[in-house]
């Protein structure tokens, strides 16, 4: 049986693909109008402005008091007094290094969210790419089954085919374009959820080929995690944060002076001078308030080395699947690119060397090789951009 329909090539892929290289350009959209970000930064900015609000003194207390002298004739008396509570925190300033410390917090906070939305547009980034060449190539099968499809009702109209033969055509043509459907559809989810992260404005990834990035070095991945990453540098935050709400606490430990000025005026004789209180700490609320710092500052630390431990583990491992995934894609690569049979199988069919029923057994095994090959691809360039993810 010979066929003269033309056979549109399922070698398209091995052309080369140049990249828009718009990956970064997209991460910076995705940053600068994300709104989850953009509450964020305004929360950070408040909370900032919030740790500056206890670097001042109090205010200080005026009273006033006038007092009607009894019985008839004693003259009456006018009472004023002005204090001023001092807090040694602010006064040493202590106070003033702890909302530095908290400002850092405020910060190494709004980097941990920013590295979390920005690795997950960097998955989605890598998914788009993944669906653009996955609906590349289901759009070249379903429109080579289209072509067999006519081909063969013709044939059958001209009583060269059986019905059978006609119906698995038919069935092929149908599967062919319910997957491209399916791709397109969750094509679609993907570009709805960039959108979404991207304020809600119209996003465009239309590569067909991964960013040449290489994968980041080991070495320097395990160094970056341990030094800068947002991870790393909230939970030092946080520590520096104890150690200095714990030099806060000591100074609250501290006796706490009032000054201030009174005065006394009767008629004829007038009093007044300078004041100082003092408050004892008999009590032992401070001692108390003193050991819970040094607890929580103890806890940090022990917080900072699990972080650390527990990032480096992760990096060894998606670093070990990588190198995994990238191996298999290659192999793979290889395989089909040596052994791709579509246009032999197009050539035999059409020869008359084949028959239909066994062309589409085997061009379904091609397709199912072709589509492993996508997936070990798309696998491998997630796992890259997680890697990439630690070092934003």
């Amino acid at each position: 049986m010979k066929f003269s329909f033309p056979v549109i090539s399922l070698l398209l892929w091995l052309l080369p693909q140049i990249s828009s290289a718009q990956s970064e350009a997209l991460l910076d959209s995705i940053e600068r109008h994300n709104t989850t970000l953009a509450a964020l930064r305004q929360n950070t900015e408040a909370a900032m402005a919030g740790n500056r609000s206890e670097l001042r003194l109090s205010d200080p207390e005026a009273e006033v008091g006038y007092l009607f002298g009894t019985p008839k004739g004693i003259p009456n008396r006018v009472n004023l007094s002005v204090t001023q509570p001092l807090d040694w925190g602010v006064l040493t300033g202590r106070k003033r290094n702890l909302a530095r410390a908290a400002d850092r917090v405020a910060r190494a906070s709004y980097a941990v969210q920013r590295q979390s939305i920005l690795a997950e547009a960097s998955r989605l980034l890598t998914m788009a790419v993944y669906y653009n060449r996955l609906c590349a190539e289901l759009a070249v099968r379903t429109a080579t089954a289209e072509e067999l499809r006519a081909a063969c009702e013709e044939k059958f109209a001209q009583g060269d085919l059986n019905q059978m033969e006609l119906n698995k055509v038919r069935l092929n043509a149908t599967v062919a374009q319910a997957a491209l459907q399916r791709a397109r559809a969750e094509q679609n989810v993907v570009c709805a959820d960039l959108q979404k992260l991207n304020g809600g404005r119209p996003i465009v990834c239309n590569d067909t080929a991964y960013a040449d990035y290489p994968l980041p070095a080991l070495a320097d991945l395990l160094r970056h995690v341990e030094e800068r990453h947002p991870l790393v540098d909230a939970s030092k935050a946080a520590v520096t944060q104890s150690e200095e709400q714990l030099r806060v606490a000591r100074t609250e430990n501290w006796p706490t002076l009032n000054v201030g000025f009174a005065g006394e005026y009767i008629k004829g004789n007038n009093y007044s001078g300078l004041t100082v209180g003092m408050s004892v700490p008999l009590w032992g609320n401070s001692r108390a308030k003193l050991k819970q710092r040094r607890a929580e500052a103890v806890a940090e630390q022990l917080s900072l080395a699990d972080v650390q431990a527990q990032l480096t583990a992760d990096v060894r491992r998606e670093f070990a699947d990588a190198l995994s995934l990238f191996n298999t894609a290659a192999l793979l690569d290889a395989q089909i690119a040596a052994t791709a049979n579509a246009g032999l199988l197009a050539r035999a069919l059409k020869e008359g060397q084949l028959s239909l029923l066994d062309y589409l057994p085997e061009l379904s095994f091609y397709y199912e090789a072709r589509t492993a090959q996508l997936e070990a691809e798309r696998d491998a360039q997630l796992a890259a951009a997680s890697l990439r993810s630690y070092l934003r």
